[in-house]
């Protein structure tokens, strides 16, 4: 079994950040952004923050004193709520915004003055809600007309609090110009002097604002977009804070322009059906997953294991399952089960950025994975013995021959029938010339050079260019007398050294190797039809290389 780590070893501590306060809210690690003001349409467009007023340099990494957040899931799903949902074209969407006050400690620039520029105490009386939080607060949801996927909201329901106290408003949903539409809009005026969100003595308590319903008015090209959630600008007073047990800020439209509240909002992603988010537990608890069942059916499948959310999570395939592609967050763990198969059907390319623990097989097809840096060897290195890293892994994998070990393997009958095609795998320095902390691009992925990459090849094809040619042999020619291994310096078939059946490997495949491999393609086994070599083929390329061999070790002596 190998543990792969592709990632920074823990999160950043988060400290009094409210966060740590928010289970499950992902991007509660925004912060707002310099500049912005509710409705700029060009400013609004693809930030994580929504409504965010103009912040202070000098607080530009401070928590907010209230985050404000809207989430949703498909309707009838079962799944939990979320920061990010897969949708279809008229489909439904349920949707809620809730807000929760910062802990004790959070400290900001607060424009009512210093002396509130830290949460010290809520200090509330009894009952505790009506004495400190928030109040009279004004709240819409609202989507940039750029956004692809365009959104048509019903009016909400207020909640919790909010139902009772006179003068509320059960919202309004009108057009709106700056480039935004579908503004829901919500303004309970709660009674004088309840400030909710404060459950007991100095413990800030989620609470919620609204809930509704939207369809799916135009998925356009399907790109991810952003519905967001924000305050909206009013004459008068929109929203009052109170703690430190006093009156501490209290928000009119005069601050849009100008000073901001230190209030945080997190948008909710809208991102096609077909694209599973998911968290802790195992493959197959439908309660992970946002579209509300295990994902598996093929390459229109796309899995993204805990996507964003800061909390560390473990994911366990505790069945086989076929996607298209995985993305893992940094710091989360993905762990493939003995005798499970985790079959990667593409096009796109896996990026993993946290934990890999396979013990079963991830079997990458004719595909491609980008894996970050990693505290356990990267791509991995000889050790006389055996290779450690990701290459481990593959050398476990390829099982001497035929792919029929665990670890990361191909099913590519062209592979699995001898060498004419393999894995191949190099960090991105190695591959794209560059050094260990420069980034470049590799199969339309940003890659650091520290980063391994993974691919579908050509048996030989040292450098991961997709082809044999004169930049292969001069990986094999320079590495041989230097008694190197790793499959970049010409290992190609993962036993530690390189030699005569290397040479072997790359002699043959050179002649009979057809179109390369891009990187920005899917290949498949049609490309190798009848290219794959008989068996008394194969012995002649090696009794050729091994007259090839010495001639090199020769010119280069």
């Amino acid at each position: 079994m190998g543990r792969i780590r592709t990632g920074r070893a823990a999160k950043r501590a988060r400290g009094r950040d409210l966060a740590a306060v928010i289970t499950g809210a992902a991007a509660a690690r925004r912060r707002w952004q310099p500049g912005m003001r509710l409705g700029m349409r060009e400013r609004c467009l693809g930030l994580a923050v929504a409504a965010v007023l103009g912040a202070r340099a000098d607080v530009a990494d401070a928590a907010p004193f209230v985050l404000v957040t809207l989430e949703g899931r498909r309707t009838g799903s079962g799944a939990p709520f979320a920061s990010t949902v897969g949708v279809d074209a008229t489909e439904s969407v349920d949707y809620r915004v809730r807000f929760i006050m910062a802990p004790i400690g959070t400290t900001n620039v607060n424009p009512a003055g210093t002396a509130n520029d830290a949460i010290n105490s809520y200090n509330p009386s009894t009952p505790a809600s009506t004495s400190n939080g928030l109040n009279n607060i004004r709240v819409s949801v609202f989507e940039s007309l750029a956004q692809q996927i365009q959104i048509d909201c019903i009016a909400p329901t207020l909640a919790g609090s909010f139902a009772a106290p006179p003068g509320a408003s059960t919202g309004t949903v009108t057009p709106r110009g700056n480039g935004n539409d579908d503004v829901i809009g919500v303004w309970p005026v709660a009674t004088a002097g309840n400030f909710l969100g404060i459950a007991s003595a100095n413990t800030p308590a989620t609470t919620d604002l609204f809930s509704g319903t939207f369809t799916v008015s135009s998925m356009g090209s399907g790109a991810s977009s952003l519905a967001q959630v924000g305050i909206l600008g009013v004459s008068g007073t929109f929203f009052g804070m109170k703690y430190n047990n006093t009156v501490t800020y209290s928000g009119t439209s005069t601050q849009q322009a100008g000073v901001d509240p230190p209030v945080g909002f997190t948008p909710l992603k809208l991102l096609p059906h077909g694209t599973w988010m998911g968290g802790s537990g195992k493959w197959t608890d439908a309660i992970n997953w946002s579209d509300g069942a295990a994902p598996s059916g093929g390459a229109g499948v796309h899995v993204r294991i805990d996507n964003g959310n800061p909390t560390p999570s473990t994911l366990s395939l505790n069945q086989n399952a076929t996607v298209g592609d995985v993305r893992l967050d940094a710091d989360d763990t993905l762990i493939v089960g003995p005798a499970r198969t985790l079959e990667l059907s593409g096009p796109a390319t896996s990026v993993l950025r946290g934990w890999l623990t396979v013990s079963g097989r991830v079997d990458i097809g004719s595909g491609r994975m980008v894996l970050a840096a990693s505290t356990a060897g990267g791509v991995g290195t000889w050790t006389g013995s055996a290779y450690t890293g990701v290459t481990g892994l593959i050398k476990s994998g390829r099982n001497g021959g035929g792919w029929g070990g665990s670890g990361i393997v191909t099913s590519q009958s062209s592979a699995t029938s001898g060498d004419f095609t393999s894995i191949g795998i190099a960090s991105a320095a190695q591959a794209k010339g560059i050094t260990a902390s420069q980034t470049s691009t590799w199969d339309g992925q940003a890659v650091t050079g520290s980063d391994t990459l993974i691919m579908y090849t050509y048996g030989g094809d040292a450098n991961l260019d997709g082809t044999i040619n004169v930049l292969d042999y001069g990986q094999i020619d320079l590495n041989v007398p230097r008694g190197r291994s790793g499959w970049f310096n010409g290992d190609f078939n993962y036993d530690g050294k390189i030699d005569v059946l290397d040479y072997g490997i790359i002699d043959f495949n050179i002649g009979i190797q057809g179109p390369a491999f891009s990187t920005a393609e899917r290949a498949s086994d049609t490309r190798a039809a009848g290219a794959v070599p008989e068996p008394g083929v194969t012995a002649l390329a090696i009794s050729l290389a091994a007259i090839h061999l010495p001639r090199c070790r020769r010119r280069r002596s």
